[in-house]
């Protein structure tokens, strides 16, 4: 922001050369900062700091002002190169400020009064020095002079928090120095509007008291009260001249950016507000017209009949479409210079500003009025003195254009009405010191006043809303009916010009009948016979509720999945209800019979078409077309009114059952119970012979795909052929991820046996060797050691060769033992070499975290599985069918070690220009092992020193990791395989375990716990068989029974 300001400082000093007065008058003003200490130069040898905002600065020149004619203001929005301002990022605060109408409202019922001015309010208030870097600027009081750095001290005007704080800063110290002075904590929290304090008091000596008080409290805060009036000479006599008012006093707040006070003005010697106005030449311009208009300054509506005229012709020239700056129409044009000639009739306006009367009582009187242009309410206040006389005059009006929407005149006079209840209520709310006796409200529309005493619910919606709102803020009680020839807001809903409003009697003292005695007011009895009025009314309608309720299946079918069973329990139903109509019916001793079980079967199927195809048979018996979806089977019914298939097997000689059988739709309870009866009474059959049984006499809706899933459910046929599911591929882990020496972290694995003989003798025993695998989890890299049987001590012993070559590492991975394939004897062998004291203590001797995989899950050790099955392959070609001695299968081990860490980790490449391919050995010993040997043809050595060599190894070294980075690890980032979500299993599931046995050995087990990973997906768990034991295992040998749907 500082080259901003700086471009606004060379812009300002070219306006200043031109006006060496001016210059003198702005450099005064700047000096005034320096020498009151609210602004102080920065020295040239203060760094810069990161944060900090210069504020530019321009001369406003204020011809009114009585005081300071040139101020200096401060623009705080101006933007940085940021994009952003100071004010961008400041807080404004929550509005603590009162509303100007509500001051004025009460400055008009103290007896004596007096207006002051807090001198140089916001200077008055220290910014913390922390924060002043927010608030420099850039100056110098000559062209010729260096340009200075200042920074302001105190709260700067042109701040968006500015009011805020000084307003705050007032408040606090009216808490903290006025305890004792409730009077000065009255008008510092309700009389003052930003620095002008306006206020009064019932007497002399009360104003005088309130006055000192004042004066004592914001001494104590450094703030001094100058530019004092009042309508009381002894109230002036207190103070210094230089400290009075001399002219007069114009309530203004031209300091706030967001308010503008014009035009309002109050002479202290006769008590009277005036306006003045003074008019600019006219334009014939909707955007002149507008502006004109806004400067009617006009807070509490005394001017709201003029103001209604030039409302409405703003109004008719928005609903013409003419443009701000567009020709206007002749007789908008008639119009406006007609108003423009009389405005300057507005300066002799003269209002009484005392509206009480010494030991007087006091009632409001609220009237409302509407045209088709506009509505209007004005508010006066009735002073009843005690010698009987009575005094009325205008408190607070305003008016409201109609909106553009055409609303009817009653509509229109309510919203008068909720326009006169809101201003009451404001009122209401500023004269809380004065005792209001009564509260009158008057509306020359009885719809209206109908209206507000008609309960809302009996109200159609845009009516009632209003009404209910007007309810709430006033009784109905107070609303009364007043003719139209005595209702003063009609001068503000149909308008005024400005030479009839100056003399408009009944506009400024209300109606005369509000003066005498309260029986010969208006009265008129309200009548709710209006059509207008019942047009508002809401209807009342018969409203004819019918409820259908749906037919659900039979509840027998869910008494068991028992398809005979079921049989059993309709015939004996059908059985009561056959006694139930008195006829004969068997001993209830008497098992069913087939022809009962028969008519039991073919009651249940009526009973399901009934629900499913309820349409389809109203269609059928009224001779109508079924639906599209039946359309093509040709449905009828049948003597027994059971919906059968029609087809086209009319004329074949297959049963009737089989030509026409019986439709039944797919989700019905009795098609799964069927299904799953033929399926189990044969032999649990494929889904294709359980749909030739039962198209034999049933036709299910898409058969397959529903015989298939209940079959799928089926416990018998699930436990002959499982299904686990596959978890989604999880992230690699940490290991296979970190840029860490080789074989550091390691995973290691068992391969073999394989026959090996001691010597190349006849006769001699064959033994039989292990392979034990051990692989880099970054690298890939493979170390192949052999072991001679698969004790404890001889799995050391090859660890520690391991580390001995290859160095210490910190990690080791490794299955269980029980996911090693070969014989019970060779896995109990593995577990006893894991799990015993000797291999715990040398693993830990040697400082190795070691990290088993659950049992039963080799896939989770891809990486030396992958490493064991290639080691085997090589082998097996090599070897053959050969039996080796231990140094030659050891010599063979070495040269297929070599031969795996020969492998290009990345993608091979044809181009002569590209690098060697990266293998495993690079980062074991500099290059590949296996390679075809190449004559050295360079001549001499270069003569390198050690620090040299060294510096050279670790930048090869370094440069095989960057390979490592950019060509190996990206080809771990696809997944494979396992691409499809699966659903996890949950605790209490029933699941069958894989072993390596047939399935229907296989145990039931059920889940007890489960162990999500990283990625919220379970791929390991505990499961509890029927004897008690808990094992683990991994989620691929779990297959859980589908005994759900």
């Amino acid at each position: 922001s500082r080259q901003m300001a700086l471009n606004r400082l060379y812009r300002l000093e070219s306006r200043l050369d031109k006006l060496p007065q001016l210059r003198q008058q702005y450099n005064t003003a700047m000096q005034d900062y320096l020498d009151s200490g609210h602004m102080q130069i920065v020295p040239e040898a203060t760094p810069e700091p990161e944060q900090a905002y210069y504020t530019p600065h321009q001369v406003v020149i204020k011809p009114d002002s009585t005081t300071t004619k040139v101020r200096v203001e401060y623009d705080a929005s101006a933007t940085s190169s940021n994009g952003k301002s100071l004010n961008d990022n400041l807080y404004p605060g929550k509005k603590l400020q009162q509303d100007l109408p509500g001051i004025i409202i009460r400055f008009r019922v103290h007896e004596v009064v007096f207006t002051a001015d807090i001198k140089q309010m916001f200077r008055q208030i220290i910014v913390t020095p922390a924060h002043r870097q927010y608030q420099r600027l850039l100056y110098r009081f000559q062209s010729s002079e260096p340009i200075q750095t200042f920074e302001m001290t105190t709260v700067t005007f042109g701040q968006r928090s500015s009011p805020f704080l000084a307003i705050r800063t007032l408040l606090q110290l009216a808490s903290d120095e006025a305890g004792g002075y409730s009077d000065v904590q009255r008008v510092l929290r309700h009389d003052l509007y930003v620095d002008d304090v306006v206020t009064g008091a019932d007497c002399v000596e009360s104003a005088l008291q309130l006055q000192q008080n004042l004066i004592k409290v914001l001494k104590k805060g450094q703030f001094e009260l100058r530019k004092w009036s009042s309508n009381s000479a002894k109230v002036l006599d207190t103070l210094p001249k230089e400290h009075r008012q001399n002219q007069d006093v114009a309530f203004n707040g031209s300091e706030i950016e967001f308010t503008k006070v014009l035009g309002l003005k109050w002479e202290p010697n006769s008590d009277v507000l005036t306006y003045q106005h003074q008019t600019n030449p006219i334009q014939f311009s909707k955007r002149h017209i507008l502006s004109e208009i806004a400067r009617i300054y006009d807070p509490i509506g005394l001017l709201a009949p003029v103001t209604t005229h030039l409302k409405k012709l703003m109004k008719y020239l928005w609903s013409l479409g003419v443009g701000w700056d567009d020709p206007l129409p002749q007789d908008a044009m008639d119009a406006w210079k007609c108003y423009h000639n009389e405005l300057p009739l507005i300066g002799q306006v003269r209002v009484r500003r005392q509206v009480t009367c010494t030991g007087s009582t006091y009632e409001l009187h609220g009237f409302c009025d509407s045209s088709e242009i506009a509505y209007a309410a004005a508010v006066y206040i009735l002073a009843r003195r005690p010698d009987g006389t009575m005094h009325c005059q205008l408190l607070m009006g305003k008016s409201k254009v109609a909106p553009e929407k055409k609303l009817s005149i009653p509509r229109l006079e309510l919203c008068g009405a909720l326009l006169l209840a809101r201003v009451i209520t404001y009122v209401r709310t500023n004269l809380t010191t004065l005792q209001i006796s009564r509260t009158t409200a008057w509306s020359d529309s009885t719809v209206a006043l109908a209206w507000i005493k008609t309960p809302t619910s009996k109200l159609k919606t845009f009516v009632a809303n209003r009404v209910a709102q007007i309810q709430h803020m006033t009784s109905p009680d107070t609303w009364r009916h007043v003719p139209t020839a005595h209702n003063p807001a009609d001068c503000a809903s149909r308008g005024l010009t400005p030479g009839e409003l100056v003399n408009h009697t009944m506009w400024w003292t209300g109606p005369g009948y509000l003066k005498k005695p309260e029986e010969s007011w208006p009265k008129v009895d309200i009548i709710a016979s209006d059509e207008n009025e019942r047009s508002e009314h809401v209807e009342t309608k018969i409203v004819t509720l019918m409820i259908t309720e749906t037919m659900t299946e039979c509840p027998l079918l869910y008494q068991s999945d028992n398809w005979p069973k079921i049989l059993r329990l309709t015939s004996y139903w059908l059985r009561v209800r056959d006694c139930l109509r008195k006829k004969v019916v068997p001993d209830k001793a008497v098992p069913p019979t087939t022809v009962e079980t028969t008519n039991a079967m073919w009651a249940l199927v009526h009973w399901t078409q009934r629900v499913f195809f309820a349409e389809e048979i109203e269609n059928l018996r009224n001779h109508r077309k079924c639906s599209i979806k039946l359309r093509k089977l040709a449905p009828f019914l049948d003597k027994q009114n059971l919906l059968r298939v029609g087809g086209r097997l009319r004329h074949s000689d297959l049963p009737y059952n089989e030509k026409y059988p019986v439709l039944l739709p797919k989700e019905a309870r009795l098609t799964a119970v069927l299904i799953d009866y033929v399926h189990r009474s044969n032999c649990h059959p494929g889904p294709n012979v359980v749909q030739n049984i039962l198209q034999q006499s049933f036709w299910i809706i898409s058969v397959r795909g529903v015989i298939r899933k209940r079959i799928h459910r089926c416990i018998p046929c699930f436990r002959a052929s499982p299904r686990s599911p596959q978890p989604f591929m999880g992230n690699l882990p940490r290991a296979r991820l970190e840029h860490v020496k080789a074989f550091n972290k390691t995973g290691v694995d068992f391969a073999g046996p394989f026959n090996v003989k001691a010597a190349l003798l006849r006769k001699l025993r064959i033994t039989k060797a292990y392979l034990c695998v051990f692989v880099c989890m970054s690298t890939t890299a493979v170390h192949l050691e052999l072991a001679s049987d698969l004790s404890t001590p001889t799995f050391m012993a090859a660890l520690d060769r391991f580390l001995a070559r290859r160095g210490q590492c910190s990690d080791m991975y490794s299955d269980c033992g029980t996911n090693f394939t070969g014989t019970q004897r060779y896995v109990n062998e593995v577990h006893d070499i894991i799990s015993s004291q000797s291999y715990t203590r040398h693993v830990t001797e040697k400082q190795i975290a070691w990290h088993f995989n659950p049992p039963s899950a080799p896939h989770m050790g891809g990486m030396w599985e992958a490493a064991v099955k290639s080691a085997k392959t090589l082998l097996r070609r090599v070897i053959q069918d050969q039996i080796l001695t231990y140094e030659e299968l050891n010599t063979i081990l070495h040269r297929v070690e070599a031969s795996l860490n020969s492998r290009p980790l990345g993608a091979l490449s044809s181009d002569p220009n590209d690098s060697t391919p990266l293998t495993a050995s690079h980062f074991i010993s500099m290059g590949p092992p296996a390679k075809i040997p190449v004559p050295d043809n360079e001549g001499r050595p270069v003569s390198v020193s050690l620090r040299q060599r060294w510096t050279l190894v670790k930048q090869i070294q370094q440069h095989f990791w960057q390979r490592w980075q950019r060509e190996y690890l990206t080809t771990l980032q696809p997944r494979k395989k396992w691409l499809k979500i699966a659903i996890d299993l949950k605790v209490g599931q029933l699941v069958l375990i894989k072993e390596p046995s047939p399935a229907l050995t296989w145990k039931t087990a059920r889940i007890v716990e489960v162990y999500p990973g990283t990625d919220a997906i379970t791929r390991v768990a505990d499961v509890k068989l029927a004897n008690g034991t808990v094992l683990r295992r991994p989620v691929v040998k779990l297959c859980p029974l589908p005994l759900s749907d």
